[in-house]
């Protein structure tokens, strides 16, 4: 494995800004970096809906991630990621190399709201729908976890996560 490659886990609440940190750290890291986003996969591959139970996009997230891994690319997991859901998938590939971490975006259901209001799925998805998915304080409680408070801005976040992934 590349000593310059990375496992990073990016999870938080719809409108927590995920995403847009997601590709503002891969255009910082720069080199071989694949960004494997839940919502591509599960709403653009396989057109799932979520809150299945029997779901394909546990193993795809996850065989994803590990065949980009085996190609020696920096990976970047994003989504909501709940905790209950996706933890064992999420362990199991912060066990394959000894330079992973996880970072939840911490914000309320109000900031959540506000964020989302500025997406372009707004109007697709309704603060009813928003409410539902709200999951607080969905932390994995493993090692190598951070916890990002709501109050940073996102160049204050990807600062955030740069030093820590720096320190593995």
């Amino acid at each position: 494995m590349n000593t310059d490659q990375k496992l990073i886990i990016i999870r938080g609440n719809s409108g927590s800004g995920k995403s847009s940190l997601a590709k503002l750290l891969r255009k910082e890291l720069g080199g071989k970096v694949a960004i494997v986003g839940q919502d591509t996969l599960r709403r653009g591959i396989l057109m799932e809906k979520g809150g299945l139970e029997n779901t394909d996009i546990i193993g795809l997230l996850e065989q994803t991630a590990v065949y980009c891994l085996g190609k020696g690319y920096t990976v970047i997991v994003e989504g909501i990621l709940s905790k209950p859901k996706y933890k064992d998938m999420l362990v199991r590939l912060m066990d394959t190399t000894s330079a992973s971490s996880a970072f939840y975006i911490d914000v309320s259901f109000e900031e959540s709201l506000r964020r989302h209001k500025t997406k372009t799925i707004a109007s697709e998805v309704s603060e009813e729908k928003l409410r539902s998915w709200y999951q607080p304080k969905n932390y994995l409680d493993v090692p190598g976890e951070f916890i990002v408070h709501e109050s940073l801005s996102l160049d204050e976040m990807l600062v955030f996560i740069k030093e820590k992934i720096t320190k593995k």
